[in-house]
């Protein structure tokens, strides 16, 4: 008698999809610790050749349903006002679906907040008390990187 194992299974596509989850979830990681910036081009060219892309928003406007505000530096320049100044950790997103938003320095015109983001707190603080986890809308990864599924 034939003893089948749960591999068997398994649907083959179902199990490919979840390795290449996987294998991004270590890219991304790996990117976020590369100190060779050739190291880091490579590993964005492949993460590109399979449809993940990193995201570096400067010079964009913040929008905060793209983007997670790690903190704030002053202007007195208003066309900078709510502009995204640098880029603290990148995002990625896998063909268009976000895999983890960027978090962003946004420029704030002295004197005011009129984003909502107080002051030159870095950015665990900010996350702590706007009540967003991570960078994926709240919800905390096991794994650090800010991808949840």
């Amino acid at each position: 008698m034939a003893i089948l194992s749960d591999e068997a299974l398994v649907d083959p596509l179902d199990q490919a999809l979840a390795e290449r989850e996987t294998l991004i979830k270590l890219c991304m990681y790996a990117l976020d610790r590369a100190r060779s910036a050739g190291v880091a081009e490579r590993l964005e060219e492949g993460m590109r050749a399979v449809g993940v892309t990193a995201l570096r928003p400067d010079g964009e406007t913040f929008d905060p349903a793209r983007h997670e505000a790690g903190g704030t530096v002053g202007t007195g320049d208003r066309a900078l006002d709510g502009v995204i100044a640098e880029t603290e950790a990148l995002g990625f997103t896998d063909r268009g679906r976000m895999l983890r938003a960027p978090v962003v320095v946004v420029y704030r015109l002295d004197g005011g907040d009129p984003h909502g983001v107080v002051g030159s707190r870095d950015a665990a603080e900010f996350r702590r008390q706007s009540g967003r986890g991570s960078a994926s809308g709240g919800e905390a990864s096991e794994d650090g990187t800010g991808f949840t599924a």
